[in-house]
């Protein structure tokens, strides 16, 4: 069972699923970042993610969708592992959720 925590005009509400799975899309664009649940829009950060390359120079992400899928067995450490990620490269966003 899981719980998330979204806006909805101003008022937060819960959300309760019967599954032990979360699912959540990031869409990056040049002037911001949303976040959805499955069937939801929950957030929106103003502004660009800049990344760092292997030669140190910034770039930005735009338009670039990132989808995750978290069960309740979920480690980040297998994440960057099995998808060779670099942690200094990824985009921190927090999402609550209670089981």
């Amino acid at each position: 069972m899981g719980w998330f925590t979204k806006k909805m005009n101003k008022v937060t509400s819960v959300i309760q699923t019967n599954d032990d799975t979360l699912g959540v899309i990031i869409h990056f664009t040049p002037i911001a970042i949303y976040v959805y649940t499955c069937d939801e829009y929950i957030e929106t950060f103003d502004g660009t993610l800049n990344f760092e390359n292997e030669n140190g120079k910034q770039i930005e992400i735009g338009g670039t969708f990132i989808s995750l899928e978290v069960d309740d067995n979920f480690r980040m450490d297998d994440l960057i592992f099995d998808y060779k990620l670099k942690e200094s490269n990824l985009p921190i966003i927090e999402l609550k959720a209670y089981a």
